[in-house]
């Protein structure tokens, strides 16, 4: 289901509002939520899951491609077909065609170099060969403060993990911020406390000498008690050696199964059954071709007579040589025409060689006509002697066939057999294979489910320890706020009773004063009652000095009164307040682990996304 929520709204409603307001730092943190909950999807789910948070370039027809402000690369796409990450060392080789680096249409390779992608074979402007490369984007936060909040290229699944995750950035803020209340300082009194009670100054009757009285008492003096010391919450906790450490989780996650592969193993090759070998017919006797005869003709040439049997061997001749010869005849002839040039003779000769050869040409004819009609006879005789050898032959290649006929039958039969019976080994075998396949899947599927069970452990202990630290934490809070509480009502206390005791004191200075005035008075009366006018005059101005000493302690006290009871006030609303900061940062820091463990506890979880579906939290409509 599509997110419907408000960023602002949720993190306000989890995490609560900045001191001072922030929103570009909260935007911030929203979208640094998206790389971290980027890695740990991929981390949980596996790589294929990055795919869900890519974009994809425009398409590109030229290398060189500038990605500098591309944040990273997944994976690129030349014509339909992804390329493979090559090496910046190896990018002469891509394309070569010699080498064995070299890059192909169907298997593209790409690499980076100097911050600009390339892809080989190197794409086509025009061509059907165009790239595409997808990356992981610079996300942006629309509406972030309205119910359309989303994230530009980011799947809207994961929302509410990007949300958990800015609002701990919150929390973590506001106790970076937190601030105690400021101390109120020592008790100070301001009021400045009366001179000492002036000495009459009474000048006595000539005829008596009367004593001037003599207050022997001090005056009171306020002295404020020793002030309380109030500790923070933190130097409380370290004085009365408390231990209270930030939320560690000690319960430890159960360990991912290790599950049995699933491995086809393919059959081993069944062997067919020996069958029996066809028998081996034996060699096959040919009969030979023996020759017809021994009588071959021959073809016998025409002999001439004279020095040499062939007349182009020419050898000098004399005129009037016999006439036979014939190897003189041509050099005679050449007589006659060049040293005679006798032409009369020169043609006889010539007509006689011509009559010769002539005669020769028959003979040779009428010899080669011998030769031609002996070796028709000697042809026809070796046909017929081919012939019977052919048939013979025939017939034995027959008799091997039928034998060939017979063994192919039987070896088919025992092949058949054969095949039947590898047949039935090899179901067999798959039987067996198909069991132990279903053995391990029942064994991964009984790890799955006691996994799943240590899971719902795990996260019940931690849900625990979280409890039972919010409980110590509230235990020591709700302790030391009662000791600062005690302390300042011991202190309270102390005020009054220094007060009480100045003033049980200074009742007894004012009587003692009283009684010695009296005293002086009635001394004074029985000394003389001639000097009674005089020393009236003198004891009505002492009278108003010592009235107005009086007055002057009276508002000392009343001003130590109002100071005392000033600070007592302060001190109260101090205590009030840092009783509520101090609770208020006990509720952030519970409210942090608690969002911690849901944030780290959903991608630390083995669960399939059926059984547990992603953002199924506030803000996710199922």
């Amino acid at each position: 289901m599509a997110w419907t929520g408000n960023f602002k709204d949720q993190i306000d409603d989890l995490a609560g509002i900045l001191a001072t307001t922030d929103d570009v730092a909260i935007q911030q943190w929203l979208v640094d939520a998206c790389y971290d909950v980027l890695d740990k999807a991929v981390l949980k789910f596996g790589d294929d899951e990055i795919w869900k948070f890519v974009a994809k370039s425009s398409d590109q027809t030229a290398n060189a491609i500038d990605i500098d402000e591309i944040r990273t690369v997944a994976a690129v796409v030349r014509d339909g077909k992804f390329a493979t990450k090559g090496k910046w060392q190896l990018k002469s080789k891509y394309a070569d065609a010699a080498s064995v680096y070299y890059a192909t249409d169907n298997n593209p390779i790409w690499y980076v170099d100097d911050s600009a992608l390339s892809v080989y074979p190197p794409p086509a402007a025009g061509g059907s060969d165009t790239v595409n490369y997808y990356y992981i984007p610079e996300y942006a936060i629309t509406s972030w403060n309205a119910s359309t909040s989303s994230i530009n290229n980011f799947p809207s699944e994961y929302y509410y993990y990007v949300m958990l995750y800015a609002s701990l950035r919150v929390l973590y803020r506001r106790m970076v911020d937190y601030a105690e209340p400021t101390a109120i300082s020592d008790l100070i009194i301001a009021a400045v406390p009366p001179d000492e009670i002036p000495d009459p100054a009474i000048v006595a009757p000539s005829v008596v000498s009367l004593t001037a009285p003599v207050i022997t008492a001090n005056a009171p003096t306020y002295t404020p008690p020793a002030m309380a010391s109030i500790q923070s919450f933190q130097e409380w906790a370290t004085a009365e050696t408390y231990s209270l450490d930030n939320l560690s989780i000690t319960s430890v996650p159960p360990d991912t199964p290790v599950l049995d592969v699933v491995a086809y193993t393919a059959l081993d090759t069944v062997t067919v059954g020996s069958t029996t070998d066809m028998a081996d017919p034996g060699a096959i006797s040919v009969s030979s071709i023996s020759a017809a005869d021994s009588n071959i003709p021959v073809y016998t040439a025409p002999t001439v007579q004279g020095g040499s049997t062939e007349l182009s061997q020419v050898t000098a001749g004399t005129l009037g040589s016999a006439e036979t010869d014939f190897d003189e005849w041509f050099h005679v002839a050449g007589q006659y025409i060049e040293d005679e040039e006798d032409t009369e003779l020169a043609g006889s000769q010539i007509q006689k060689i011509s009559t010769y050869l002539s005669a020769w040409s028959t003979q040779m004819q009428s010899n080669l006509n011998a030769f031609n009609d002996a070796n028709v006879e000697y042809q026809a005789k070796i046909q017929q002697d081919t012939q019977n050898i052919q048939a013979t032959n025939q017939a034995v290649i027959q008799d091997i066939g039928n034998d060939m006929a017979i063994l192919q039958a039987n070896l088919q039969k025992d092949i058949g057999e054969a095949q039947f019976n590898a047949a039935n080994a090899q179901a067999k075998a798959v039987q067996d294979s198909l069991q132990t396949v279903q053995a391990i899947i029942s064994e991964n599927q009984s790890k799955m489910t006691k996994y799943q069970a240590e899971v719902g452990t795990y996260q019940a202990e931690v849900n625990t320890e979280v409890q039972e630290y919010s409980t110590n934490l509230q235990k020591m809070t709700q302790t030391w706020t009662t000791e600062q509480a005690n302390e300042l009502s011991n202190v309270g206390q102390l005020l009054q009773d220094k007060l009480n005791i100045f003033n049980e004191e200074n009742v007894l200075y004012q009587a003692h004063v009283q009684s010695v005035m009296a005293k002086f008075q009635a001394d004074l009366q029985d000394v003389t009652k001639d000097a009674d006018f005089d020393m009236q005059k003198q004891i009505q101005n002492y009278t108003l000095e010592l009235q107005k000493w009086q007055s002057n302690v009276a508002n000392y006290q009343a001003e130590v009164n109002t100071q005392v009871t000033e600070y007592a006030n302060n001190l109260q609303k101090f205590a009030s307040a840092l009783q509520a900061s101090t609770t208020s940062y006990a509720w952030l820091e519970a409210q942090y682990g608690k969002l911690k463990v849901e944030y780290d506890s959903f991608f630390a979880s083995s669960k399939t996304r059926e059984e547990t579906p992603i953002g199924a939290g506030p803000g996710y409509n199922a």
